[in-house]
């Protein structure tokens, strides 16, 4: 019965790794480079007017999936990355633009 009930409590908690923390910092450094820098700034901190100001943490209170659909499809006048980057890759940058906010 207790290692039923452990299981259980278990299955309950959800999961212990959250889809950024399954990517890679390191990597997410490179592709933000590449691809977000120009508009977010290299520390997050805004090059064009609107665009959120990721070292504040501004848009980051959202949960993971809600932050990979705006990678991958867009938003406001965010272009989606769906074309140029792949599967863990959205977790990778996804890692880093957390990492911006201090």
């Amino acid at each position: 019965m207790r290692r039923f009930a452990a299981v259980v409590c278990c299955l309950m908690a959800g999961p212990l790794v959250t889809p950024a923390e399954a990517g890679d910092f390191f990597k997410g450094r490179q592709l933000y480079a590449q691809h977000c820098s120009r508009c977010h700034g290299n520390d997050g901190k805004p090059v064009l007017p609107g665009t959120p100001n990721l070292s504040r943490g501004e848009g980051l209170l959202a949960p993971d999936q809600v932050l990979l659909r705006s990678l991958r499809f867009g938003k406001g006048s965010m272009p989606g990355f769906e074309a140029l980057l792949r599967g863990k890759e959205l977790y990778d940058v996804l890692i880093y633009v957390r990492s911006l906010h201090r």
